[in-house]
C-alpha cells in the first residue's frame, strides 16, 4: 500500500511561521477540502502510472465504486485526468468498452478527538484501490492501494457538513436541513429550560 501520512500542529497565531497554522482554520481547509485534496493527490500518482500506456489526448473512462457518495472521488480523478490532457468521461458500472480507470472507494473517514489542551485533534484519511484497463494491449492492470492521512490539531470541530452512515467505512452523507438546525435550536431550549426551572424552583 502507498501511504502518505502528514501531521499538523494547528495553534494559530499571526507569525510568518505561523501562518499556515492560522490558515488550515478557514473554510479551504474544512475536512471536506482535505478530503478533496487527498483524491486528487491518489488521483496524480495514478494518472502518472498510466501515463506511459495512453497518448496525452486519449480518450480514457472513469468508474468510482463507493458505497453512498462517489462524486469527491470522481472529481479528483476527472480534475486531474482533464489537466493532464486526457478526455475523462464517466462509465457506469458494467461497460467494457474502451480504456477505463477503476476506482474502489475503501475508506474515507473524519475524526475528532479531545486533546487536553481544549483544542481537538483531527483525522481524515482516505484509502483507494485503482485499476486500469488498456483497451489497447487487452489487460487490466491492478496499481495497488493508495492512502493518504491528515493528523492537525484544530480550535474547534466543524460543524457535521458530512457523518458517518450506520458505522461503516467509506459511507458519508450531508444532513438535512433539519439535522442542521435541530441541534443548536434544542440546546438553546434546553438551556432555558434549565434557568426557568432553576428561579422556579427557587422561588
Amino acid at each position: 500500500m502507498k501511504r502518505v501520512f502528514v501531521r499538523l500542529i494547528v495553534l494559530g497565531g499571526l507569525t510568518a511561521a505561523g501562518w499556515n497554522s492560522t490558515y488550515t482554520q478557514s473554510a479551504e481547509m474544512s475536512a471536506m477540502m482535505v478530503l478533496r485534496s487527498q483524491a486528487r493527490s491518489i488521483a496524480e500518482e495514478v494518472v502518472t502510472e498510466i501515463r506511459a500506456r495512453l497518448p496525452d489526448t486519449s480518450a480514457v473512462g472513469l468508474n468510482v465504486a463507493a458505497r453512498l457518495e462517489p462524486m469527491i472521488v470522481e472529481n479528483g480523478f476527472l480534475d486531474v485526468l482533464n489537466s493532464a490532457g486526457f478526455k475523462p468521461w464517466l462509465v457506469p458500472r458494467g461497460e467494457t468498452d474502451g480504456s477505463l480507470v477503476q476506482v474502489n472507494v475503501l475508506h474515507q473517514m473524519v475524526r475528532y478527538s479531545a486533546v487536553p489542551s481544549g483544542l481537538f485533534e483531527r483525522v481524515v484519511q482516505t484509502t483507494l484501490e485503482a485499476r486500469f484497463r488498456d483497451s489497447s494491449a487487452g489487460e487490466v492492470i491492478y496499481l495497488g492501494n493508495y492512502q493518504r492521512s491528515r493528523v492537525d490539531t484544530v480550535l474547534q470541530r466543524e460543524d457535521p457538513l458530512i457523518r458517518k452512515s450506520q458505522g461503516r467505512p467509506g459511507e458519508f452523507e450531508e444532513l438535512s436541513f433539519f439535522e442542521k438546525v435541530a441541534g443548536p435550536v434544542l440546546m438553546i431550549t434546553g438551556a432555558f429550560l434549565i434557568v426557568y426551572l432553576f428561579f422556579t424552583v427557587r422561588n
